[in-house]
């Protein structure tokens, strides 16, 4: 999920960082350091380590990938992504582990995949290579909208989880060891032999590839490890001179300013370190570096227009993000819209299906448009083409089609985008000005499309921009039909899921917030959390983009299970995120209590960035429980 937001370089220098910070400078030794980038490979090595750190800062390799319930050829995936970690480790000596696993989207019911945990390990177990996963971790269980453990007797109703038998068959399974069995086995007692720690140095800053300003100095950073150092020294491209570097404050890295010069203006060059160990060792590093005073695209609504890498594929490269099958991007100077360049899309989704490139667009606002546009030269093949804007967490797609082959615009209204269609929790929404102030990624993929008879093709691209054409069509923000303004009406009622409410600032010991029937004001259903009447305080909170400039009053309807508090009902606005609330009210075991919460005088309404009821001044003892429901809007 983060590859559109650093290069891999940046992200190798941010790994390394984290590792020297804990142990060189806060002398912790007692952590493994894992490796576990998002699968698939391809059952390449290559895609594997393309942002490996290297050997000296890693103890175990291995991935993290999740089953959606329908695509049985995630399995196959799952054994071909850790046969290759597992071969992988043993030629570097590393542990391999299945890192980080999941059932994505599972509730309390309706699961699709009643065998996922057996299904899985008899996966795992049928390669010799992929079984010897050291072990699997996957995610907790924070709220019944996303269920990854099956639980047994939960309270509220729950009972059993249905996965449940199918998890006590995995357990059970000779293939696997719990906790206790491990304890059992006294691992923490073996006595091990480390590889003995070799001399390294590396540049943290600049990373290779990045963009220096020309007439501004760009600070070189670098850092060795298990080295005695006399000194460092760092050389720009072909002449032969060494510059000094010196220490820093912290004694951490040696740094130098270098400032490029007009010689250099809009080229590349090398960065080249030395470290001179004192017992005559010497240590080298080179990157390739690129200098210029024009950092990126200055225009927000521009997601690429190809001209602004210099002719470099490698800057092209570290721009975007690739993802599913393999893929190549290059600059081509043929195929193009205007300007210098296009963008040649080389794809083929004969494995997993799909293949994408994803570029970060720094939180871009494109709250003033109302379209996106862009050249396009298709290829024919009616594969499935999708490009998406992740705008403010959501991410919404539009499809143009392939069949063709005749270059040319494409206008797509943002009427036209809908949420990914593995994007249950959004489902329904549409682009509105709101979530369209922040524009996180921008990305290009090829799904293979049924009845398709091949799997290769190549794409061209030019002149990717959002923009205006004066028409309009793009509401405020809210929820509901449109997500228009938020009219006046049941806003939550909690019939069948928690609806994005969380327990937040939680000083009390508050559970998981979950859907009940125990209590309820309305409908058969009520939001539920327990928590500690010795606690001080917590918060039941919905995080999200609404406008409610349409309406006057936000009201909900509040009950304890038992003992007293005080709750107000809050709002947070705008930029600033700034609190407005009713003022305490009283509530208890009695019986629901409405909290209203008057809008007027409350800035910037139309850009709520969160509801939630905030619960203190306990009385009583032992444990209780919160009943909330009814979230309701009205219009005086």
């Amino acid at each position: 999920m983060g590859a559109p937001y650093r290069t891999k370089d940046q992200y190798i220098e941010i790994y390394r960082y984290t590792v020297e910070y804990l142990r060189d400078k806060k002398g912790v030794h007692n952590f493994l350091y894992a490796f576990s980038p998002g699968s698939p490979f391809n059952n390449t090595e290559a895609s594997f380590l393309e942002t490996y750190p290297g050997d000296d800062y890693v103890d175990i390799l291995g991935f993290d990938t999740y089953y959606d319930g329908t695509s049985q050829g995630w399995f196959d995936t799952v054994v071909n992504d850790a046969k290759l970690i597992s071969r992988l480790a043993d030629s570097k000596g590393k542990i391999a582990a299945f890192t980080e696993f999941g059932y994505s989207s599972v509730k309390p019911t309706g699961t699709k995949d009643l065998q996922f945990f057996t299904k899985l390990a008899a996966a795992l177990k049928s390669d010799p290579d992929a079984k010897r996963m050291a072990y699997m971790l996957t995610w907790a269980n924070f709220n019944t909208d996303s269920i990854f453990v099956p639980y047994r007797n939960a309270p509220n109703g729950l009972g059993d989880h249905e996965l449940l038998p199918d998890f006590v068959n995995y357990y059970n399974d000779a293939f696997t060891s719990f906790s206790d069995e491990v304890r059992a086995g006294k691992p923490y007692s073996r006595k091990v032999l480390a590889v003995k720690e070799q001399p390294f140095m590396h540049i943290a800053s600049p990373t290779a590839n990045q963009t220096v300003p020309t007439t501004k100095p760009t600070t070189i950073r670098a850092h060795a490890v298990n080295q005695k150092v006399k000194k460092m020294t760092y050389s720009i491209g072909s002449d032969p001179a060494e510059h000094p570097m010196t220490l820093d404050a912290e004694g951490f890295y040696y740094t130098a300013d270098w400032t490029p010069g007009a010689a250099l203006d809009e080229s590349g060059t090398t960065l080249t370190v030395k470290s001179y160990a004192k017992n005559g060792q010497v240590l080298s590093q080179t990157i390739q570096v690129f200098v210029s005073d024009v950092q990126g695209n200055p225009d927000p609504l521009v997601v690429d227009t190809f001209d602004l890498y210099k002719g470099s594929n490698e800057l092209l490269d570290a721009a975007y993000s690739p993802a599913g099958d393999l893929n190549t991007i290059t600059l081509d100077p043929d195929h193009k819209y205007g300007g210098k360049y296009g963008l040649r899309f080389d794809y083929n989704v004969g494995g997993q299906g799909y293949t994408g490139e994803v570029k970060n667009m720094n939180n871009a606002d494109w709250s003033e448009a109302n379209k996106l546009k862009l050249w396009l030269a298709p290829d024919g093949s009616g594969q499935k083409l999708v490009l998406q804007v992740n705008a403010s967490g959501i991410s919404f797609e539009a499809y143009p089609s392939l069949a063709g082959t005749a270059a040319g615009v494409v206008e797509i209204p943002f009427s036209q985008f809908t949420p990914a269609p593995w994007d249950t929790a959004n489902a329904g929404k549409v682009m509105t000005k709101e979530n369209l102030k922040d524009i996180r990624s921008f990305g290009i993929y090829v799904n293979k499309a049924e009845g398709t008879a091949g799997t290769a093709g190549t794409l061209y691209f030019d002149d990717i921009q959002a923009y205006n054409d004066g028409t309009g069509g793009v509401p405020n923000g809210g929820t509901g039909p449109g997500s228009m303004p938020a009219q006046p009406g049941l806003l939550y009622g909690f019939e069948s899921d928690a609806q994005g409410w969380t327990v937040d600032v939680n000083n009390a010991g508050a559970g998981t917030a979950s859907v009940t029937a125990d209590a309820y004001a309305e409908g058969a259903h009520a939001l539920a959390a327990s928590f500690s009447l010795a606690g001080s305080d917590f918060e039941l909170v919905k995080f999200e983009n609404i406008d409610l400039s349409a309406v006057d009053t936000l009201s909900a309807q509040v009950k304890l299970a038992g003992g007293t508090a005080k709750a107000r009902l809050y709002v947070k606005t705008g930029a600033s995120w700034a609190w407005a609330d009713s003022g305490p009210v009283d509530v208890d075991s009695s019986g629901f209590q409405t909290i209203s919460l008057p809008l007027a005088g409350i800035s910037d309404l139309s850009s709520v960035k969160a509801i939630g009821l905030k619960f203190e001044s306990f009385s009583g003892t032992g444990a209780s429980a919160v009943y909330l429901d009814d979230v309701r809007l009205t219009k005086n």
